[in-house]
């Protein structure tokens, strides 16, 4: 009896040693970005995660508005105008709320109003190249919209020579973007610049009004810019008057972001620009990542 115990242990022992031996190896499949025409494409990835990048194609109109808290017909006029024009030509307009001597009031903001704007006016739009799209906003709500709109439409139509495409990811309280910029047409003696900023949606604060103050939401406010040398960002292409790049041009910035600041509410936008025979500089193109 012993001895057929001692038989039957063994046995067991084979076939446990077997059936370990014959397990299935399982591997873990790799997500990516699948479509080898974007900028990320991802050889080894066997599932689509949707992160791919494509070039952008279109033109998108930057349009920006110089606010205040403190500033009274911001609040009656300025701030709703500005909202019903992003709300009516979203996908075709990229928004920044530009504010002045308030607590939302941010470095990346004030360069731009200083060096690009150049308006002591507040409120004031601008669109575009700002030298023929600042307009103040002195107007009732349905004029400053259709004024506002009549500045952005004629810039649609461009071609687009040069175009920006982002991807945003937090890890922590770091916010990494990397932008992959690509000229559709390619370019000579002419130099881009491209500045990426930081924007904020649903802050709520205290407004003045013409009616007292008041709680208000404001959109897109800029809380910074990555390219600290030039408000016009970093120069793409053209250097000392040579042709543009042909293949992608990748950046990548990291922001440590604020405790203040609502993550799920940042995008990140960008505007390229040109310089002009005369040396100054204009608007090309605009993209947002919401």
């Amino acid at each position: 009896m012993k001895k057929i115990t001692l038989i039957l242990s063994a046995a067991a022992i084979v076939c446990t040693m077997g059936l370990t031996s014959c397990k299935k190896k399982t591997t873990t499949e790799i997500s990516g970005c699948t479509d080898p025409n974007a900028f990320n494409y991802n050889k080894d990835a066997k599932t689509n995660d949707g992160s791919c990048q494509f070039a952008q194609t279109d033109v998108k109109v930057a349009i920006y508005d110089v606010t205040g808290l403190w500033c009274h017909v911001c609040g009656e006029l300025g701030i709703p105008v500005f909202d019903q024009v992003n709300e009516d030509m979203k996908g075709t307009v990229v928004p920044f709320s530009v504010h002045s001597g308030d607590a939302f009031s941010s470095a990346g903001g004030d360069a731009l109003l200083a060096a690009y704007l150049k308006t002591t006016s507040v409120p004031s739009f601008g669109v575009g190249s700002c030298s023929a799209g600042l307009i103040p906003c002195y107007t009732p709500k349905s004029s400053g919209v259709s004024q506002l709109k009549a500045k952005i439409n004629p810039v649609l139509g461009k071609d687009c020579i040069v175009g920006a495409s982002m991807q945003k990811v937090l890890n922590g309280n770091t916010l990494t973007v990397t932008t992959n910029t690509k000229f559709m047409i390619p370019q000579t003696g002419t130099e881009y610049y491209m500045a990426t900023y930081i924007l904020e949606s649903g802050l709520v604060a205290d407004q003045i009004t013409d009616h007292g103050t008041i709680s208000m939401t404001h959109n897109h406010v800029i809380r910074h810019c990555f390219n600290t040398t030039s408000v016009y960002g970093d120069l793409i292409g053209g250097a000392a008057g040579a042709a543009t790049p042909t293949g992608a041009i990748t950046k990548t910035w990291t922001k440590t972001i604020p405790a203040t600041w609502k993550a799920a509410n940042l995008s990140i936008a960008t505007i390229i620009f040109y310089k002009d025979a005369q040396g100054k500089m204009q608007f090309e193109n605009a993209n947002i990542l919401e």
